[in-house]
């Protein structure tokens, strides 16, 4: 008698941005993965940089969001990054096929964690062409910025305190205000 195997059937981009709001997986190569857990400060850096970007994008027409956004990546990967920016209004609800301006992820603590925010999200946000990829590291209190160039992201700018003037986009980002 063979034995019944169980396979896992994949989800499709489409699929998982039907899925409830409630639900914040992320889709890695079709499969739903849980989110790690983000502690108190990355909660408040979130919230800090949110409040920065909301002042200097929303006057100027642009949509910022916090955690919560599902940005599709491919067919099948999507992510959720902390903050994203974009220059025009999206979408209404629902999955993200848009482009952001910027993504931004904020280092949770463990090696896992850097090491998926460092590596693989880059890689996945320079093949979706974001032009913008911010990495904020609360335990470091560093902001770096990379820009997409030739496909590739370089850094461009980065600071632990004072004020960080970002490329292109005409903002000034209170660093110290981030990690006080």
């Amino acid at each position: 008698m063979i034995a019944a195997m169980h396979v896992a059937r994949s989800t499709t981009v489409e699929e998982w941005g039907a899925l409830p709001e409630d639900d914040d997986r992320e889709l890695v190569d079709g499969t739903l993965v849980e989110p790690e857990v983000a502690g108190f400060a990355h909660g408040h850096v979130v919230t800090l940089l949110t409040a920065q970007l909301l002042a200097h994008f929303r006057p100027r027409g642009g949509w910022v969001v916090g955690d919560g956004v599902r940005v599709a990546l491919g067919e099948r990967r999507g992510r959720v990054p902390d903050a994203a920016v974009f220059l025009e209004r999206p979408f209404p609800t629902g999955l993200v096929d848009a482009i952001p301006a910027i993504v931004v992820e904020v280092l949770s603590p463990g090696p896992t964690n850097v090491r998926r925010d460092r590596i693989a999200k880059v890689d996945e946000y320079a093949a979706r062409g974001i032009p913008q990829y911010w990495i904020v590291d609360p335990e470091a209190c560093t902001l770096e910025i990379y820009v997409l160039q030739g496909g590739v992201y370089a850094r461009v700018a980065a600071a632990d305190h004072g004020v960080l003037r970002v490329p292109e986009h005409g903002l000034e980002l209170d660093v110290d205000d981030l990690f006080a």
